[in-house]
């Protein structure tokens, strides 16, 4: 009783801990456990707070404070006490758009920042479905391994027969052992590559996992206006963003040769008992303006000049190189699509030829080096089919990932 309690137990954890996965569960497991993922998003959350403090400088500023001393006089015993309590307030009404600018600034890179969120996920996504679909492929890699090498087995087993009945000669025969053994490593290698690959995929995601299950249909990409997905994708955005801020940085230049106005009031109060009851109010308003700060604003113009210019050639490379990856993975997914229709009728039509020549070769009216070569087509087409499918799965991923997608 303890015997099958215990291995029931061992089968329970190894449940848990392992487990065939769909690509919609990896997906939820990404998102909860991805290390960069949640870097992405503390960072923006960290700039939305970036954002959210830019606005203290065009708020009023409130302070408060309170006080107490005591003094003994060396002559006598007697303490005296003093009490004291002040409130201000202060208010900048004009810091030469500084401010202004500073929100400007805090607002581009919030929205910088939740590109690169976007950015990092696409990423993440597209390595995890490139280990996928490795995982997956590996898996019908072993299937189609262990069928060829069933079907070398018995071509063995004939030409054996056929040998030894004196219808084949040893060099044929020699050849099909030679194939079998073959087969044999390659159905081994598949499994090792099977383990590999699951490795891979249980390490991105923080879980052991048994097998990927396919739950995926290629769908057609279309004919999208990729000068509109252009504009949505977080690269341009990114790019855009820093262009944004670099514009900001040059404008804020202005501000060095602009006033600043603030105007401030204070309410103090003193004396021997609290709260106290002795007080003064004051209230006045500040004009300040830098003639000469030793050139540091003229350069400062040079400076921030250049670095514009140097962001809008960056920009204008950068928007060149992302139209054309977005026409480039458009038309490798749109290729692979049609080479995997290819791929089909080509395996469909060795399958019929390679039906056909074993009958004909059982019957003696095909010879050997014909049905051999019509058994080989037939098995380098299922081959042909396996390549096309993972082309055609890492081109729809690498789609999705150009424009800042992913699969869902």
């Amino acid at each position: 009783m303890k015997k099958y309690f215990l291995t029931a137990l061992i089968l329970l954890i190894i449940s848990v801990s392992s487990f065939p996965l769909t690509w919609k569960e990896a997906l939820t497991l990404a998102e909860k456990n991805s290390k960069e993922i949640a870097g992405a998003k503390k960072q923006l959350e960290a700039s939305e707070w970036s954002y959210r403090k830019a606005f203290s400088s065009i708020l009023p500023q409130l302070s408060a404070s309170a006080g107490m001393s005591e003094n003994t006089a060396d002559s006598t015993t007697e303490v005296s006490r003093s009490y004291s309590s002040a409130f201000s307030v202060s208010q900048t009404l004009f810091s030469g758009l500084e401010n202004i600018y500073n929100i400007q600034s805090a607002y581009a890179d919030l929205e910088y920042q939740k590109a690169t969120l976007l950015s990092v996920k696409t990423a993440y996504y597209y390595d995890l479905r490139s280990a996928y679909i490795d995982a997956l492929v590996a898996q019908e890699n072993v299937g189609l391994s262990r069928q060829i090498l069933k079907q070398r087995k018995q071509n063995t087993k004939l030409i054996q027969l056929r040998y030894d009945s004196g219808r084949e000669d040893q060099g044929n025969l020699l050849t099909t052992k030679a194939d079998q053994a073959n087969s044999e490593h390659d159905y081994s290698a598949a499994r090792r590559d099977l383990k590999l690959s699951l490795l891979k995929l249980s390490q991105l995601l923080g879980k052991d996992v048994l097998n990927a299950e396919s739950d995926t249909k290629f769908s057609s990409a279309g004919e999208p206006d990729l000068d509109q997905v252009l504009r949505s994708t977080p690269t341009y955005i990114i790019q855009q963003k820093q262009l944004e801020l670099a514009e900001i940085s040059k404008n804020k230049n202005i501000s060095e040769y602009l006033p600043s106005i603030s105007l401030s009031a204070s309410r103090r109060s003193t004396g021997d008992e609290w709260p106290p009851n002795t007080g003064s109010n004051s209230w006045g308003w500040n004009l300040s303006y830098s003639f000469l700060p030793g050139g540091s604003n003229i350069a400062d113009s040079f400076i921030t000049g250049s670095q514009l210019d140097a962001a809008r050639y960056d920009f204008e490379v950068s928007i060149k190189q992302l139209r054309y990856d977005l026409e480039n993975a458009l038309l490798n997914y749109t290729n692979a699509l049609e080479l995997l229709d290819v791929a089909k009728i080509q395996l469909a039509a060795a399958k019929e030829r390679v039906d056909i020549s074993q009958a004909k070769y059982m019957n003696g009216l095909v010879a050997y080096d014909e049905w051999y070569r019509i058994e080989n087509t037939y098995i380098q087409a299922q081959k042909g089919l396996l390549s096309a499918e993972r082309t055609t799965f890492l081109a729809e991923a690498a789609w999705h990932k150009s424009y800042g997608g992913w699969i869902k």
